[in-house]
């Protein structure tokens, strides 16, 4: 499945949607849309996960990376959304984030 990145601005928040399979071949996709995102000066940013059919190391790389990058330039960001492909990842690696719920 092809990586589709899809954004929705409404004053200063953002709504981010990423759908297909997150990995390596997403890498340049996702953070250049995310930049230009942050360059427009948006305070929120909801990044949903919904869509993510298939996440891997390089993905959460990319995910993890979004979620620095808001914070450097004083937005703030959230996940929503994540299925199992994004959860177990997270869960593997201890990165799942508190709105996604605790880990079991």
């Amino acid at each position: 499945m092809t990586l589709t990145v899809t954004t929705a601005l409404l004053d200063r928040s953002a709504l981010f949607v990423i759908e297909g399979e997150l990995d390596l071949a997403g890498t340049d996709l996702v953070p250049s849309r995310f930049e230009a995102l942050l360059a427009a000066g948006v305070e929120s940013v909801v990044i949903d996960l919904s869509g993510v059919t298939f996440l891997d190391a390089a993905g959460l790389s990319v995910l993890l990376a979004c979620r620095e990058q808001a914070a450097a330039a004083g937005a703030h960001s959230v996940l929503t959304g994540a299925g199992r492909p994004v959860t177990r990842v997270m869960d593997l690696t201890r990165t799942r984030p508190v709105e996604l719920g605790l880990t079991g």
